[in-house]
């Protein structure tokens, strides 16, 4: 018993330290003003090592706290704006086996929660060299050019959470779809692979 009290202690002391609240003061006298804001996300997994492998390792996110042990399991990534905080489950949580429906890149069949990751231009194309060597499906079957304005792929992290990674090509970079020629794709121009939607039917797809 008294093991569990310092590992929840330890446990309340890590959030405490990673806690912060945004005051913005404004000139009213004494008043001080207080805007919501979002500061953490939170999620379960499993595995707390392969929710590690897929954010750190091949997503390339700034991981600031990590631990394993046999009472507690976390990940937490600082991110612009708000921390992301992982949590290994008490008991097993089920995966979620279909994509997340989002205004990018669509897809579906499931209405949730999902999110977006924005990743440096030079570390895009390593990213999906890696998910795509290591066999994790996405939802196009590879890199998309969305919304005439950005490269994203859409993915399941290993909680089954869609997760679109994205960049932002500089104005110089943005393919030039007016000359690309007919029947070829931007995806095929810049990757040189042909991409086919799997979210007409979940079923039709192999999710991992």
């Amino acid at each position: 018993m008294k093991h569990h009290q310092i590992t929840l202690a330890a446990f309340i002391v890590l959030l405490l330290t990673f806690c912060s609240i945004s005051v913005y003061a404004q000139d009213t006298g004494d008043e001080i003003s207080v805007r919501p804001n979002i500061e953490f996300l939170f999620a379960t997994c499993n595995d707390v090592d392969e929710m590690r492998h897929f954010y750190t390792d091949i997503v390339g996110m700034e991981e600031l706290s990590y631990m394993n042990e046999e009472d507690w399991g976390w990940l937490v990534y600082q991110c612009e704006g708000l921390q992301f905080m992982i949590f290994r489950a008490e008991e097993e949580v089920p995966v979620i086996d279909e994509f997340t429906w989002q205004p990018g890149p669509g897809g579906g069949p499931r209405f949730g929660v999902s999110w977006s990751i924005e990743v440096p231009d030079y570390s895009f194309d390593r990213i999906v060299e890696t998910l795509m060597g290591e066999g994790i499906e996405s939802l196009a079957g590879g890199p998309e050019w969305l919304r005439e304005s950005y490269w994203g792929i859409t993915v399941l992290d290993p909680m089954g959470n869609t997760v679109e990674i994205y960049y932002t090509p500089e104005p110089e970079d943005i393919p030039d779809t007016d000359g690309i020629p007919e029947g070829e794709s931007a995806e095929e121009q810049k990757f040189g692979a042909t991409k086919s939607r799997s979210h007409v039917s979940h079923s039709d797809a192999v999710i991992i």
